[in-house]
């Protein structure tokens, strides 16, 4: 097994104290970090090539914001985990991030200092919600990650209930999880971009927890988890003999090397965004309410793993009625949005709608797991 390269960082960051505090912090995670900064448009522009994999930004750097920074990269022709990293970050200037299509918007608080970081992978199985569509009772698939709320909770208890009685503070962090798992020896990508756990497959949801607990202790490594450990290219060996989702891929997202991903021809950004299905979209390819199984469902990964999806939810004529609207969340109905809020789908309202319809003019195979009638 060879060496993989370091995580390459790139901050984007006028304190050079704070890229030192942020790249020891992965270090003391467990990570190879090659990192370098950038203070100025001009070097930004530079450091993108050849691409990082992972950039780290302030909100604002000598004039240039970080919505300006996200969309000088898309310039660039790169797309890359983007993630604003600042205490004093504004709630506009974060939502208009997320917007430009930034991973994640960090304003860290609550501890004195981030000692450690913990990935945890719980399972996350695909799952199944029921409508009432004109009488027709459709049931639709949810894929897994979507419905994260309790698991997320529960995690967070039982970390608190670890280290609160030692004097630790835990929260829970948005960190590019997929890339740190991989990193960190506890997941593997497929051909397909999806990351993978041993027994779990891609059933599995990945979230990051920050500490101020030193779980490493002084000078303490840990071998089995370094970068130097993993796999070289880091996808599952499975992939490197199999196709599958390339082949299988209802909208050509797959490279067939499995090295690159087009994020925005994914169906899962597709159907995840408002606004109309691209004319090159064929009707056939919908099969989930939101995100897509297609890769999933016949890797052969995943092979039992699953028999069936539970049902989380069944909503009656009327408030499906009410979902085909696509109504901004905040004009739901108190009970619906509660409802939604429980299976956490009520962020996805305003598309929910037009994707069932998709789903119920018969464009998904039933043999797909994707549509089923009663």
């Amino acid at each position: 097994m060879g060496a993989s390269a370091p995580l390459r960082v790139l901050f984007l960051n006028d304190q050079p104290a704070e890229a030192e505090r942020l790249a020891g912090l992965l270090r003391r995670s467990g990570f190879d970090v090659a990192w370098t900064r950038a203070q100025s448009e001009a070097q930004f522009r530079r450091a993108l090539h050849p691409p990082p994999d992972l950039i780290l930004s302030a909100q604002a750097v000598d004039g240039l914001e970080a919505t300006a920074a996200l969309r000088l990269m898309r310039q660039e022709g790169e797309l890359l985990p983007f993630i604003v990293v600042d205490p004093g970050l504004d709630d506009g200037l974060a939502a208009a991030c997320l917007q430009e299509g930034a991973l994640a918007c960090v304003a860290p608080e609550g501890m004195d200092e981030v000692r450690s970081l913990m990935i945890v992978a719980a399972p996350s199985p695909p799952l199944k919600v029921s409508f009432d569509l004109d009488g027709r009772q459709v049931e639709a698939v949810i894929p897994p990650t979507y419905v994260s709320t309790k698991t997320q909770t529960q995690t967070l208890e039982l970390l608190r209930g670890v280290l609160g009685p030692a004097g630790f503070s835990v929260q829970r962090v948005a960190l590019p999880a997929k890339l740190l798992a991989v990193r960190v020896g506890l997941a593997e990508y497929g051909r397909n971009g999806i990351a993978y756990v041993e027994g779990l497959g891609s059933f599995v949801r990945l979230d990051v927890y920050a500490t101020d607990a030193p779980l490493l202790g002084e000078g303490v490594t840990v071998e089995a988890w370094t970068p130097d450990r993993l796999p070289v290219p880091p996808r599952m060996r499975k992939c490197l003999s199999c196709a599958w989702c390339f082949h299988s891929c209802p909208t050509g997202c797959i490279s067939a090397t499995g090295d690159r991903i087009d994020p925005v021809r994914c169906l899962t950004y597709l159907n995840e965004h408002e606004g109309e299905w691209p004319v090159w979209l064929q009707p056939e390819a919908h099969n989930s309410l939101v995100g897509c199984m297609v890769c999933q469902r016949g890797c052969r990964v995943n092979e039992g793993l699953i028999e069936s999806e539970t049902l989380l939810a069944t909503f009656d004529r009327e408030e499906t009625a009410i979902i085909l609207k696509n109504l901004p969340e905040e004009e739901l109905p108190t009970a619906l949005r509660s409802k939604l809020d429980v299976i956490d789908l009520a962020g996805y309202s305003t598309v929910l709608g037009r994707n069932l319809r998709a789903l119920a003019r018969g464009a998904a195979s039933p043999s797909q797991g994707a549509l089923a009638e009663e």
